[in-house]
């Protein structure tokens, strides 16, 4: 069975999770190089506001709020609202750092309050989670017209 928006949010407050459990992953994944691959397909050094749907908590969206914050970057974190306790704790004293807890596409007005364009949207390892596919894209392309696509 896969796994659905509820699911994340129920394993996010799991305390015997691990941060990889909790997104759905076993703790035997390795993350070190994903947001180096990222960065770099998308090109993050030249962006200043950055979104990402979906975010987790493990490893790779710790590393994207590290940098950020280190590059003076507009990050916007989407994710389950039990998901984003989970690295608040790591945004709370950056003032360009925003975590905006709900489902998307439903919360993109929240977003758009943020920022109404993006220069990079990551969408990492959640595609085969989303049902209305079509829809999802198309809400993508309403928050922003320079989304990257590599």
């Amino acid at each position: 069975m896969a796994l659905e928006y509820d699911d994340f949010g129920r394993m996010a407050i799991d305390a015997k999770l691990s941060s990889q459990e909790k997104i759905g992953f076993d703790n035997k994944r390795e993350e070190s190089l994903i947001f180096p691959d990222i960065s770099n397909k998308l090109r993050l050094g030249e962006a200043s506001h950055i979104l990402d749907i979906g975010c987790g908590c493990s490893k790779p969206a710790i590393d994207l709020i590290d940098f950020c914050k280190d590059k003076n970057k507009t990050l916007i974190l989407v994710d389950n609202p039990n998901m984003l306790r989970n690295i608040e704790k790591h945004v709370t004293t950056h003032k360009n750092i925003f975590l905006v807890g709900g489902k998307f596409p439903e919360i993109k007005n929240k977003i758009n309050q943020v920022s109404k364009k993006f220069d990079a949207i990551i969408c990492y390892s959640i595609l085969h989670h989303i049902i209305g596919m079509n829809y999802f894209k198309l809400s993508l392309l309403q928050i922003n017209s320079k989304t990257i696509s590599r």
